[in-house]
């Protein structure tokens, strides 16, 4: 049996990525064994869909929390059980020197990667990923591996799979709201501050959906962003029918299945939206659309594509924060219309 290691030592909204590259390995071979290596607390989706036979947890804050000497110990022990796992192939999508130093540690016969620029590439990876990730959506630039392996590749598939005892456990409990058409779930929050667009925004365009449309609003989050939801909650003339920021990422993919409509910031839950079918509304700001924006159902991405786009996300050098704040209430008014 053929053994696939695919390594994406990303964020949750990375992770997501991995699925039409998985499916496509399991088109072409479908007696292969697939496993994953991501961090732990990002396996909340993947640990649903069928094409992956195993996955392998790397706890990045147990990682940070230790000294130079337990993690030489960790990675050491990580190298140790990769390699006893006898891996034939492995594609490393990160483009780290730590998942660079693990592709080799397996010893495959055959180790595809993303470029690192150094010395450690030529010994981690017998051929690279041509395509370029500066002008290739993120999903076809991982494909492009699968070119290294000689395999065709159809249309990209990036459907979630929820089973189905999650969704009657979330049409049960969410029903009083679910029943309630339209149904309007925004994520007001994100990982960084520079991709977040204004509290107040978001409360304005949710008042208008419940004013002109009668609709009904779930504000979700993740467990930090308890307050930037109570923001949102607290400037909207009428108040969101729910709130939550403790669902499993899989209940919260069953739950955006059952909306209209999904509007929010470049996060992973755009992609868990149009994972499930449900149009969205994106809202870009230092990232690219044409690279990041999400697949697999009907969508708008508002991006106003300033001269710094690009940028580490971090801090920003102009003042405020204008590549969101250039996008106005209307034009996220608009898309929704568009949709709805």
């Amino acid at each position: 049996m053929l053994k696939v290691l695919i390594i994406k030592l990303r964020y949750i909204g990375d992770t997501l990525t991995l699925l039409p590259v998985v499916r496509a390995i399991k088109e072409n071979w479908p007696d292969s064994r697939v496993a994953v290596m991501i961090y732990k607390d990002t396996e909340g989706i993947l640990a649903y869909q069928k094409e992956i036979d195993e996955m392998i947890l790397i706890d990045r804050e147990e990682i940070k929390r230790r000294g130079l000497f337990k993690r030489l110990q960790n990675s050491l022990k990580t190298c140790i059980d990769v390699y006893r796992k006898g891996v034939d192939i492995v594609i490393d999508l990160t483009g780290s020197d730590r998942s660079g130093f693990i592709s080799w540690a397996t010893r495959a016969r055959l180790r595809i990667g993303a470029p690192l620029g150094n010395l450690l590439e030529r010994f981690a990876y017998h051929e690279l990923i041509a395509a370029d990730p500066q002008k290739d959506h993120i999903i076809d630039y991982q494909l492009d591996s699968l070119k290294r392996l000689g395999l065709q590749t159809r249309e990209a598939d990036t459907n979630i799979f929820i089973p189905e005892e999650i969704e009657k456990k979330v049409r049960e409990q969410w029903a009083s709201v679910i029943d309630s058409k339209p149904l309007i779930i925004i994520h007001p929050g994100a990982r960084g501050s520079l991709r977040r667009w204004r509290e107040e925004r978001f409360a304005q365009v949710a008042d208008r959906l419940i004013d002109t449309h009668n609709a009904h609003i779930i504000l979700i989050g993740g467990p930090r962003e308890v307050d930037t939801l109570d923001q949102v909650g607290a400037r909207m003339a009428r108040k969101p029918d729910a709130r939550t920021t403790s669902l499993p990422l899989i209940e919260v993919a069953a739950l955006l299945k059952q909306a209209q409509l999904f509007i929010g910031n470049d996060t992973a839950t755009g992609h868990i939206a149009a994972g499930v079918g449900t149009p969205h509304v994106i809202l870009f700001g230092p990232t690219f659309p044409h690279l990041w924006a999400p697949r697999g159902a009907k969508g708008f991405s508002i991006f106003k594509s300033p001269d710094c786009c690009g940028c580490r996300q971090i801090t920003c050098l102009k003042e405020g924060n204008p590549c969101m704040d250039w996008i106005s209430v209307e034009e996220v008014w608009k898309a929704a219309m568009g949709l709805l």
